[in-house]
């Protein structure tokens, strides 16, 4: 019985991150942010000054943390800013956007699931005690995977013991390739030329392979380790 009233606060507070994440959510459905970026004109953007990056990187935080698929605005970004200034404020959405997401889970989820874990199963939570002060290349991992659906996983990493420090390290570097891939598809857009469409062709092919080996390598790095773990 002296476990109760932590399990009701632990409980609470995951209660507030669902409410908190839906809020938010509404919040940009009602404003339809994503549209709203998405119909500006360069001359538009250009008109706002230094203010344009600003709202689009807000605009950008806001998606990630309300669970929207952010792709099509980092398409617009190419567009918008071109290439290079394109891929830097999407890449700066995209890591404050899933910080924020993770420490919104870390703060108010993180409690609650740890203990459900520690409770039913054995096996999650060994794995979850490993993540504690690794799980670099696992981050890594899902951010290098091209348009791989991120968003609800930086809730569900920042649910685990899972350090800020490498979450954020993996995130920065892994986001990387999709941004600068969907920003220079957004610019290909804009100046459709047989150039561009070669160059984003290859960068589809280069990032694709590259993630596949890599997913390869730590599928085999687990496996090996949960061999020896069982000799």
């Amino acid at each position: 019985m002296e476990k109760l009233p932590f399990i009701k606060k632990d409980f609470l507070g995951f209660i507030v991150l669902a409410i908190v994440v839906v809020a938010i959510w509404l919040l940009v459905d009602q404003l339809d942010i994503l549209d709203r970026i998405r119909s500006l004109s360069r001359r538009e953007i250009n008109s706002l000054g230094i203010l344009a990056p600003l709202i689009f990187i807000l605009a950008y935080i806001s998606l990630i943390v309300a669970l929207v698929p952010s792709a099509p605005l980092n398409i617009a970004a190419g567009i918008l800013f071109g290439p290079t200034l394109g891929t830097l404020y999407s890449w700066l959405g995209v890591l404050l956007g899933g910080a924020i997401s993770f420490l919104l889970a870390r703060r108010f989820g993180e409690g609650f699931v740890s203990r459900i874990i520690k409770e039913r199963s054995d096996i999650l939570h060994r794995y979850n005690q490993k993540i504690e002060n690794g799980g670099f290349a696992t981050v890594f991992l899902f951010r290098i995977i091209p348009f791989f659906p991120i968003g609800g996983f930086n809730y569900l990493f920042g649910l685990t013991k899972l350090s800020f420090k490498n979450y954020v390290y993996a995130s920065a570097i892994g986001i990387i390739p999709g941004v600068f891939i969907l920003s220079f598809l957004g610019n290909t857009i804009l100046n459709p030329n047989l150039w561009n469409f070669i160059i984003t062709g290859t960068l589809f092919l280069v990032v694709g392979l590259s993630s596949w080996i890599y997913k390869k390598k730590f599928q085999s790095a687990n496996d090996a380790d949960i061999t020896d773990k069982h000799e």
